[in-house]
């Protein structure tokens, strides 16, 4: 692996960094405490490319790869986790099973990558979605070969901005995707209780009644394994950008705070708090730059992603607890 990155990935990188510090760094604090939301924000990403990043060029995206991606989403997360969240689930998820499943219709694709319209995947249900017998919602084909939808799905993150979602049920053949048309009759959606952390987020609970999909999308665990390597792999992404924001601001503080004629960052305690918060972001950091590059050069390698999220998300936890510390 190339540590070095490349001249897009730079570009790209210092795009997003603007783009926080102009736009969402301000805001964010209100978004979280429910006085606003980030939808204008996520309109001009799509503007930026950041929409529709793993979709090729010849479908509308930016034909990039996950270490962009990655990249991209840990600078967002340091603005903002729940904003990252949304653009991390909508390429990752919601457009990461589709482009698996080899989807074909390029108008949609090129609506999806321009933020135009947005995708999400509906899995959830309370129970192991990855048994296909636990499946409450089920799925339905007709003589014709059409398919309706009927059942419920919980917390799914876009739920409620989202035109379109990836909805695993169960069919008599087994578990079965398809792409279901939020806007259709037969949806209902409700919006759920917000996470502390990610309010900025959009949660809904989704409710279908024979609804109509427009697309089927095969066997849902055939790309089962790439669509999760790469939710993990973004999720290690937003704890780097989590783990960056509080030990900037751990160390802000410690720089400001005087105690005894001098800043506090000059005492010992406060210094192996800054150091163990920097061995462990950078760790964080090049565990999950190297899962993302052997996803972008086709080597899923399951061990390497989850070690890497695992690392990433505990890491975010010990670096803002000692920024807490510290303040």
């Amino acid at each position: 692996m190339n540590f070095e990155l490349d001249e897009t990935q730079e570009m790209i990188r210092d795009s997003v960094r603007s783009f926080v510090a102009g736009r969402v760094r301000q805001p964010a604090m209100k978004w979280n405490e429910g006085h606003g939301d980030a939808r204008d924000a996520l309109t001009e990403l799509g503007g930026l490319g950041l929409l529709g990043v793993l979709v090729p060029e010849k479908a509308g995206g930016a034909g990039l790869d996950v270490l962009t991606l990655a990249i991209s989403l840990a600078e967002l997360a340091e603005g903002d986790a729940g904003l990252a969240a949304m653009v991390a689930h909508h390429n990752a998820v919601g457009l990461g099973h589709l482009l698996a499943a080899n989807f074909a219709d390029r108008k949609l694709l090129g609506r999806f990558a321009s933020g135009d319209a947005l995708v999400c995947r509906a899995a959830s249900e309370g129970v192991d979605h990855l048994d296909s017998a636990a499946l409450g919602t089920t799925a339905t084909s007709d003589a014709d070969g059409q398919w309706t939808v009927s059942g419920a799905k919980r917390l799914v993150p876009l739920g409620g901005l989202a035109s379109h979602a990836v909805v695993t049920a169960n069919a008599e053949t087994g578990a079965v995707a398809l792409l279901v048309d939020l806007t259709a009759a037969g949806v209902t959606r409700t919006a759920s209780d917000s996470l502390v952390g990610l309010r900025t987020c959009d949660l809904a609970d989704l409710r279908f009644n024979n609804a109509v999909a427009v697309a089927d999308l095969g066997a849902a665990d055939a790309v089962e394994s790439r669509v999760q390597s790469l939710a993990r792999v973004t999720t290690a992404a937003i704890a780097i950008g989590v783990s960056r924001a509080a030990l900037a601001a751990g160390v802000g503080y410690t720089l400001e705070r005087k105690q005894f004629g001098k800043p506090i960052a000059r005492f010992q305690p406060m210094q192996w708090q800054t150091a163990d918060s920097a061995t462990e972001l950078e760790a964080a950091e090049l565990l999950t730059w190297r899962a993302a590059w052997q996803l972008a050069e086709g080597d899923v390698q399951a061990h390497a992603v989850k070690k890497a999220t695992i690392f990433a998300v505990e890491a975010a936890q010990r670096v803002a607890d000692r920024a807490l510390q510290m303040h």
